[in-house]
């Protein structure tokens, strides 16, 4: 029941505006209606689904580039900061061995025969 009524009263709210002299005394004003270009072709039905399924494979390509994009940028970032190798780098002298120390160990067998 609140359906029909509803739409019944927005039946009669169209009708109602639609009227010249209503629209004049509530200050509505009249839509412009734009003359049509002869010379331009509408795309059919089977063209336009064409051209919509083309413009989402363009948008599909240049999202998938933007992410590869971004993928290889933060690899690099993770990667951490570039090393580099230069003939300028100093090598470090080897340590040098350390001295042999006589033992005063009195544990190890003496030979004195």
């Amino acid at each position: 029941m609140y359906w029909l009524t509803t739409n019944l009263f927005s039946l009669g709210q169209f009708a109602l505006l639609k009227t010249p002299g209503i629209k004049d005394y509530f200050g509505i004003p009249t839509m412009i209606k734009h003359k049509e270009n002869p010379n331009a072709k509408r795309p059919g039905f089977a063209e336009s689904v064409k051209l919509q399924y083309q413009g989402y494979i363009e948008k599909n390509q240049e999202s998938n580039r933007l992410r590869r994009l971004e993928d290889e940028r933060a690899s690099r970032v993770a990667a951490g900061p570039p090393v580099i190798f230069t003939n300028k780098t100093k090598k470090k002298a080897p340590a040098p061995a350390p001295a042999a120390v006589p033992s005063t160990d009195s544990s190890t067998p003496s030979s004195s025969a």
